[in-house]
């Protein structure tokens, strides 16, 4: 299990500088790899408030979020790009749970794990999205090119705005 203080990845210095959303067998889990994070966004992911959303378009559901009053980012995803001993269908996961890891991409350490329970309506839609993707077709080259296609249409505040679910929690107390 993912802990503060192990490493994530196979090597330090191996990881790329980004942010990626995880649906598998281990559930939801949300995976920000920052070079050398400071203490306030330590600080911020680990207990600020949180918004998360989504996005369906087509073939690709872009999870978005924001921690504080920082600007949203958006992670595209696909049901079907992930490895498939690692595939589950969203009714095999019981555990709504979205787990956030803040990783320094130049140790590969984990700084920061969170745990959330959003709302029961994002849950549900969430799920919704991921049981519609996992029970349709896929084609690489189309979710290549649509995933391209709304990225030069859209920008990330357009996908907030049209958002199939948000939900937010306040800072922890």
């Amino acid at each position: 299990m993912e802990q503060v203080g192990t490493r994530y990845g196979t090597e330090p210095g191996s990881l790329p500088t980004e942010s990626v959303y995880r649906f598998d067998q281990r559930g939801h889990r949300l995976i920000l790899m920052e070079e050398k994070p400071a203490a306030d966004r330590l600080r911020e992911v680990e207990s600020g408030a949180v918004e998360l959303g989504f996005y369906e378009d087509g073939p690709v559901i872009f999870f978005l979020f924001r921690f504080g009053e920082s600007k949203w980012k958006e992670t595209p995803f696909s049901w079907h790009l992930t490895p498939r001993k690692q595939q589950a269908h969203p009714d095999e996961v019981a555990d709504d749970q979205v787990r956030i890891l803040l990783v320094d991409s130049t140790d590969g350490l984990i700084r920061v794990v969170r745990m959330l329970l959003p709302s029961e309506d994002f849950c549900r839609r969430l799920r919704q999205a991921l049981t519609k993707q996992a029970t349709g077709s896929f084609n690489g080259q189309s979710y290549a090119k649509h995933l391209n296609s709304v990225w030069n249409q859209l920008s990330v505040e357009d996908m907030v705005e049209n958002a199939d679910s948000r939900w937010r929690t306040s800072a922890k107390e």
